[in-house]
């Protein structure tokens, strides 16, 4: 199965190494996978627990990452 080709979304001038950014992930079907926002308050599942236990461990082995 051939890979379709993704537009090229990063500046062509811009540094990518310093600042701040933002990480989206998207799921198929826009599923609920890591949890349901409830109000204002996002209630993580078991997917929900890693994916947040992972993006803490990054802060912490990377001094350079901030949350």
């Amino acid at each position: 199965m051939e890979k379709k080709s993704r537009k090229e979304n990063r500046l062509p001038i811009f540094l990518y190494r310093e600042g701040c950014f933002f990480i989206t992930i998207n799921v198929q079907h826009h599923e609920k996978v890591f949890g349901e926002v409830t109000g204002e308050e996002m209630k993580l599942n078991e997917y929900g627990e890693i994916v947040k236990d992972c993006r803490l461990w990054l802060s912490k082995q990377y001094e350079y990452v901030g949350l």
